[in-house]
């Protein structure tokens, strides 16, 4: 578990330059509309995005299987 650590503050790094970035993020539609996904290996990361204040709020990371189901 430590490379997918690694790779998950990597990628937490990665959406604080850029969070928006088609190349790492992707809209979240339906229920969670207003979010976005991030994909790290079996991993995702749902966020959002305050274009105002310039904060991205993680709001969960969890297995892909589950993580919508929340």
């Amino acid at each position: 578990a430590p490379e997918a650590r690694r790779q998950v503050i990597g990628r937490l790094e990665d959406l604080a330059n850029d969070p928006l970035s088609r190349s790492f993020s992707k809209p979240l539609h339906g229920a969670l509309a207003g979010r976005r996904s991030s994909e790290v290996g079996g991993l995702r990361i749902i966020f959002t995005v305050d274009r105002v204040v310039r904060v991205v709020a993680v709001s969960d990371i969890g297995p892909r299987g589950d993580i919508y189901k929340r």
